[in-house]
């Protein structure tokens, strides 16, 4: 019994984070300046005169790459958006590790 106490106020052992080399490595660090690249310069993209991806909730449009989608078509939109989630769940349960290590924005 006092032994365990003991180990609870014992002080803690550093641990100190190894820095990784390599071609895995250059490429996840690619990777994660593309997507940054294309997060930041998205609001800047031009279509057909008008940004490449405009909500304009005044208009009531939705504006997406030279698409325009009318509140009558949110149907679409929802069913697009429902494919995409189960896409998602899929292509985590099968390669979940390849996102958390290479793509996921909270790694940044």
């Amino acid at each position: 019994m006092i032994r365990e106490v003991l180990e609870l106020t014992e002080p803690r052992s550093r641990i100190f984070v190894k820095h990784v080399y390599g071609r895995f490595q250059r490429l996840r660090w690619i990777g994660f300046a593309l997507l940054l690249a294309i997060f930041l310069a998205g609001p800047w993209l031009q279509w057909d005169g008008r940004q490449a991806v405009l909500l304009d909730l005044p208009a009531r449009r939705f504006y997406f790459f030279g698409l325009i989608i009318w509140p009558h078509e949110m149907h679409l939109l929802v069913g697009l958006m429902l494919a995409l989630t189960l896409a998602l769940f899929f292509f985590t349960t099968l390669a979940g590790r390849l996102w958390c290590g290479y793509a996921c924005p909270q790694t940044v």
